[in-house]
């Protein structure tokens, strides 16, 4: 049986885009008799942790002994392992071990070759903490490199001159879908994810919002996210922390908003096309690959409040646009799903 390794920066206690991508990767190479290891280390170079790294190795070890975070739901045969590094030691025999985050990409080059093919899935251009210049240089590691956006690829390849093995990202189209028709849904309610990380925006959407109310009297607004409160909401804003049934409040929502300044690829803006939303997108490469110009999404530049509220107003005052974007929108992203995605990894699995 061929033995995958996968191993993720962090123990991610909370949702994460790019920590569910490669839990579903593992998932489903499981489901197709792969024996997978799916690694989680508590010490990194260069990525910082608000606890010392004895601490959090302590707490994750006794509140999550079995290193599977809460959120997600492991196929039975997929192995978790809390490690507190990256080495030759803590990670198994392998004939292939897939690696995310840039840091991760260096360790991973260190390891030997009993750990088989070492494989740096490449999410987002990783300059949120800064090491610009390290970020480029792992690009130029002698390991095998995928990435899974057009304008990721173009980076990468400025910096490594190879080209790329690439795979776009994908959603599970089993857990997100319309079951409530678009043109049925209430035509003023809009849902946008809620983060106080400041690339995600939200401060800017949600003055857009608030500005909306005053000319919208039925405005209703629902956001989501991972915080447990959220301060100073008002009572037409409703407020779901880790919701369960996230495809259930997608659809009860006609219009989609991400304000985001900086993204790898934007899942919950995916899934709500997937759910039948129309979009509202902000101008970056990290929502390219299925928000594209007044075809399946209007598009806001970043920060522009006044843009925002020009767009959402747009889509208020217009149904027919509305639901065209909508529904043009869901059959365009139609081919991101799973059953291509992990064809394609398996393809370059038997490749190398």
């Amino acid at each position: 049986m061929i033995k995958i390794n996968f191993i993720l920066p962090f123990f991610c206690i909370k949702p994460g885009g790019g920590t569910k991508i490669m839990f579903e990767y593992a998932n489903r190479l499981a489901a197709q008799g792969y024996d997978v290891c799916v690694y989680h280390t508590n010490s990194l170079p260069y990525l910082k942790s608000r606890f010392p790294v004895a601490l959090k190795w302590i707490k994750n070890t006794i509140l999550y002994p079995k290193a599977k975070p809460t959120w997600f739901d492991f196929h039975d045969e997929v192995k978790t392992k809390h490690i507190k590094i990256i080495s030759d030691e803590t990670i198994r025999d392998a004939e292939v071990t897939i690696g995310t985050w840039w840091s991760v990409a260096f360790e991973i080059n260190k390891l030997n070759n009993f750990k088989g093919k070492k494989i740096n899935l490449i999410q987002g251009y990783e300059v949120w903490i800064g090491h610009e210049d390290l970020v480029k240089k792992s690009y130029t590691l002698d390991i095998i490199h995928i990435v899974i956006a057009d304008y990721l690829e173009e980076i990468v390849f400025k910096e490594s001159g190879v080209h790329l093995k690439k795979i776009y990202n994908a959603i599970d189209n089993n857990k997100f879908f319309i079951n409530k028709k678009i043109q049925e849904r209430n035509p003023f309610t809009v849902m946008m994810l809620y983060s106080e990380e400041e690339h995600k925006g939200t401060q800017f959407g949600l003055q857009a919002l608030r500005k909306l109310k005053n000319k919208f009297p039925l405005l209703q607004v629902t956001l989501f996210g991972t915080y447990k409160k959220t301060a100073n909401l008002e009572s037409w804003i409703s407020y779901y922390s880790n919701p369960n049934n996230l495809v259930e409040l997608y659809n009860d929502n006609a219009i989609f908003l991400t304000v985001s300044l900086l993204e790898g690829w934007d899942l919950p803006a995916c899934e709500a096309m997937f759910s039948g939303c129309a979009l509202i997108a902000t101008d970056i490469e990290g929502h390219a690959s299925y928000a594209v110009k007044e075809k399946t999404a209007l598009l806001i530049e970043p920060k522009n409040v006044p843009d925002t509220v020009d767009k959402i107003t747009e889509l208020l005052e217009n149904q027919a646009l509305r639901i065209q974007l909508a529904t043009i929108g869901n059959e365009y992203v139609q081919k991101f799903k799973w059953e291509n995605n992990i064809q394609e990894l398996i393809k370059i699995i038997d490749e190398i």
